[in-house]
């Protein structure tokens, strides 16, 4: 039968370090596996370790708080610029797959959703929404451009029409520009502020776990 010593069951080397993780402690397990020729006892050792934060701060959390607010940029851009609009949000997508991929070729492959997944799946979220709010702002111009055009053949030969109806045609034009520019009105608060609450909500539920991890038994700390 296999015990581990009361006394220094496991000796480190201090000089091993590792560069993205740092050991916190380790558990120590004593257990007995039955098998066909017999049961036998075995030691298990369990290593508790931790992310180093400012490796990932620096490499993904930054980085990635910077693209999205990048990609809020055209949403203060003109409407007329809608070329420069679509090729900053095309960018930034491809910018922010890019480096959700590079992350993925690094880190060790798992099944589960891991923390650092959930912040990127967020902010490719957020420029890819960003995206779409540019197509429909560009989609909604392209229709007033169009009646703006079949207003002005209708009346083109017509100087005697009816004033009224010519005043209503504005009307309609410039309530469908305002509505266009109010998807920008909004998309410039709605962004930052669902950023901002996901940040917050983010780092509230990393602290939370970090403190039930601190209290759960670990046997030795280093």
């Amino acid at each position: 039968m296999y015990a581990w010593r009361h006394h220094k069951p496991v000796e480190f080397n201090p000089d091993i370090e590792l560069p993205a993780f740092r050991l916190i402690g380790y558990n120590l397990l004593e257990a007995n596996s039955t098998f066909s020729t017999g049961s036998f006892s075995h030691l298990k050792l369990e290593f508790i370790i931790s992310r180093h934060i400012d490796f990932y701060l620096t490499q993904v959390y930054v980085p990635a708080a910077m693209v999205v607010l990048i990609s809020w940029i055209p949403f203060w851009l003109s409407r007329a610029d809608s070329q420069a609009r679509v090729a900053l949000g095309v960018t930034t997508v491809l910018t922010m797959t890019t480096l959700t991929r590079t992350l993925n070729n690094d880190l060790p492959k798992i099944a589960h959703l891991t923390a650092l997944d959930v912040y990127l799946f967020f902010c490719f979220s957020q420029v890819f929404l960003s995206l779409i709010e540019y197509a429909t702002v560009g989609y909604y111009d392209m229709k007033v451009e169009k009646r703006r055009k079949a207003g002005y053949e209708s009346v083109k030969g017509e100087k005697n029409e009816n004033e009224r109806e010519e005043d209503r045609s504005k009307k309609r034009q410039v309530l469908i520009i305002e509505d266009t520019s109010l998807i920008d009105w909004w998309a410039r608060r709605l962004f930052p502020a669902s950023f901002a609450l996901f940040v917050v909500v983010y780092v509230l539920v990393l602290y939370y776990i970090n403190v039930q991890n601190e209290h759960s038994k670990v046997e030795f700390k280093l």
